[in-house]
């Protein structure tokens, strides 16, 4: 194949996995972002990444003369396919928080008040879009979005455009996925065990008082006490949800 053509080919596989990487990126891939965002990111990291690539007709497994649009298409998808992947593995770091907030909002008493998700994902309630967005905004602050580059420009390395690729394992991500839930509890654990006490207050003073209704006063009890928390432990949910992504990463 002509030079010129090797390199629009390789532009055009880097684009498919960059494609891929930024669909299902934290903070890149919502839906809420302008699609002209995307297409201009899209365009930026292939035109970063594409010209460092370097594959010949031989490396992609590919007749010189003539690649073929079933070959071409077998490699947009695999392309695509592992650009997907990366993304929605690296979008799964929101998910603490996410968990986190749905068990605070479930102690509280908020399960009713819910949602639509701004992201289609059906929904949610007010706590964990409002732990989401700051875990979001925290992400941000300390530049740990950066790093999301990072790994994929590394992922570039490990499994070049075009190429055979080694089969990854599998036991560090599975590893990774099974600690989310543990991570989300961890996080909501300081403000559980003050409504924890709570209760326990509540359940002791309707003993002593036998009008005391725990659902007619316990609730608007319970709802500050847990507001209350929440205000005093954010900093610290905040600085768990940091420290547990830079241990991953």
């Amino acid at each position: 194949m002509p030079q010129l053509d090797l390199l629009f080919l390789t532009l055009l596989l880097t684009a498919a996995r960059v494609s891929g990487f930024v669909a299902f990126l934290p903070l890149f891939g919502s839906r809420t972002l302008p699609k002209t965002v995307k297409i201009g990111l899209v365009v930026t990291l292939t035109v970063v990444w594409g010209f460092s690539q370097s594959i010949g007709s031989s490396s992609l497994g590919i007749p010189s003369h003539n690649p073929g649009w079933f070959t071409l298409a077998w490699l947009m998808a695999r392309e695509l396919t592992l650009g997907a992947c990366c993304g929605y593995v690296l979008s799964l770091i929101l998910v603490p928080a996410r968990i986190a907030g749905s068990y605070i909002a479930q102690e509280m008493g908020l399960t009713i008040a819910t949602l639509t998700s701004s992201e289609g994902l059906g929904n949610q309630n007010v706590l964990s879009e409002i732990l989401e967005g700051l875990a979001i905004l925290a992400l941000l602050l300390t530049n740990i979005h950066h790093l999301f580059f990072l790994l994929f420009d590394r992922m570039l390395a490990t499994f070049p455009i075009g190429r055979a690729w080694p089969f990854p394992r599998s036991d560090w991500l599975v590893m990774q996925l099974t600690s989310l839930p543990a991570d989300g509890v961890s996080m909501a654990l300081p403000i559980v065990v003050v409504l924890g006490c709570t209760t326990i207050g509540l359940l002791f003073a309707m003993r002593q008082t036998p009008q005391f209704n725990l659902f007619t006063f316990g609730m608007p009890v319970r709802l500050v006490a847990g507001l209350i928390a929440l205000f005093l432990f954010i900093p610290d949910l905040i600085y768990f949800f940091v420290n547990s992504i830079r241990h991953v990463m």
